[in-house]
């Protein structure tokens, strides 16, 4: 067992999460035998985990899920924008993105044959750019999508991360009438939005922004708002984050997401937030007041899932990401390196996955979190090496730190919701009674695994 907080322990080999009471934890500490032959008992009876069919089991070849870089035109002229520095007018060609949903209707099929569960495709639209820039051509998509799994009887998901700056209510319309769950990257209070993220003739962009999520969240669409914490900007973070749970107390959650400092912030003088102020801050906002279908989750995951938490779905290969050249590829914030591109779409529509690709980012990762740089690391099998990208960064420590911290919390707020959380999250829980020198308590065990 590996220790990752007060009263909280991990065993990796058996994909469990053990938390003692005081006094349980006081024995365990001290090294009382009868508490830890115990505990030694109750790992028995978990089978060991398959870390390797975690990480090789799923191929891209049987995604049901995919995400669209639609286009890299963009109306913002955001002054740390990751993509910003490499902006062309690059769009999907309407056959490829069909190609690709017509493999996901194929594969839902597939999958449904093999375990019965009900077919459905999800389809998101990122940047990139800002995909209601080539809104006509996202329509397209999704009409097309809705006809093809309207004929196989799949159900059928969108989403769509979107600046949200358009000043066209029939766009905003249309994201409600489809039931798009609608993810709005917006830095928070006008001083900090206006600033970090102008448009790109120079003009402020707060009121319009402000005013769109307003007329979503009158019509109870499904939206969250991702914030970009700069050095600038943390210390409006607070203020920011109790800005938009009071003016929009519908929103499903708020993420907040340090900058991973790049050549394009630092021409503008931003870098990431000091991480030990980022912690505070972070704890401030913590004890805001959340309702249990809006929740603060700082910087990775939108759910209070702990299997595969730091392991996005790309990574899974569960995802395709398909960037506007065609490439095929395990991350959108870069979509055409070497370090994750693994396959195309040509513009025949051809879909070409490169499974030795796919074997070798497979194995990166394995080898990283067994015998690499995170393989001493008692978290590493909760966020499997957490995002490449981010972690190939100099920034890596922090967004590595960050990530504990969150999962900390989440597994915290599991032992203290086991009734609401674990029913939704198809986690096993147990609650065992031990007895120790003529005093009883309890030791309670998660599994970070899926149940099958």
């Amino acid at each position: 067992m590996e220790k990752i907080c007060e009263c909280i322990y991990i065993d990796n080999s058996k994909g469990i999460i053990i938390k003692l009471d005081e006094n349980g934890e006081n024995y365990f500490s001290n090294g009382n035998i009868d508490i830890i032959n115990e505990i030694n008992m109750i790992i028995a009876t978990y089978p060991d985990c398959d870390h390797k069919k975690r990480v090789f089991s799923i191929i891209p070849n049987i995604a049901t899920k995919a995400e669209f870089i639609l286009t890299n035109k963009c109306n913002m002229g955001c002054i740390y924008c990751y993509s910003s520095t490499r902006r062309n007018t690059n769009t999907i060609d309407f056959k490829q993105a069909a190609a690709v949903v017509d493999r996901l209707i194929i594969n839902s099929q597939v999958k449904y044959l093999k375990t019965g569960r009900v077919k459905k495709i999800y389809i998101s639209f990122h940047g990139g750019g800002e995909p209601s820039c080539e809104f006509g051509l996202l329509k397209a998509i999704v009409e097309y999508a809705k006809n093809r799994a309207n004929k196989s009887k799949t159900e059928i998901n969108f989403e769509i991360t979107t600046n949200l700056s358009q000043n066209n209510d029939h766009i905003l319309d249309y994201y409600i009438q489809n039931g798009f769950f609608i993810h709005i990257s917006m830095d928070g209070i006008k001083r900090v939005q206006d600033y970090q993220r102008p448009y790109a003739n120079g003009s402020t962009s707060f009121a319009t922004v402000d005013r769109n999520i307003r007329y979503l969240s009158k019509r109870n669409a499904l939206f969250s708002v991702r914030l970009t914490i700069t050095d600038k900007s943390l210390s409006y973070a607070f203020e920011s984050v109790k800005y938009l749970r009071e003016m929009f107390p519908n929103i499903r959650f708020i993420k907040l997401a340090p900058l991973e400092t790049s050549d394009i912030s630092l021409q503008n003088d931003l870098v990431s937030p000091d991480l030990s102020n980022y912690l505070k801050v972070m704890e401030e906002i913590d004890f805001l007041p959340w309702d249990e279908d809006s929740h603060y989750l700082s910087v990775f995951g939108e759910t209070d899932m702990i299997v595969n938490s730091g392991m996005c779905a790309p990574v899974r290969f569960e995802q395709l990401i398909i960037s506007p050249e065609g490439v095929v590829t395990a991350c959108h914030e870069d979509p055409l390196s070497e370090h994750f591109r693994y396959g195309e779409v040509t513009k025949c529509g051809e879909i070409i996955i490169d499974n030795k690709k796919v074997d070798i980012l497979k194995k990166e990762r394995f080898d990283n979190i067994i015998s690499g740089s995170c393989s001493d690391c008692a978290f590493r099998l909760l966020c499997m090496g957490g995002c490449k990208h981010r972690m190939m960064t100099t920034d890596r420590n922090m967004f590595c730190a960050i990530e504990k911290y969150t999962l900390i919390k989440h597994i915290k707020r599991i032992f203290s919701e086991t009734n609401t959380l674990l029913n939704k999250m198809n986690q096993e829980y147990k609650r065992l009674e031990y007895c120790v020198n003529d005093k009883t308590g309890y030791i309670e065990i998660f599994s970070f695994l899926e149940v099958q």
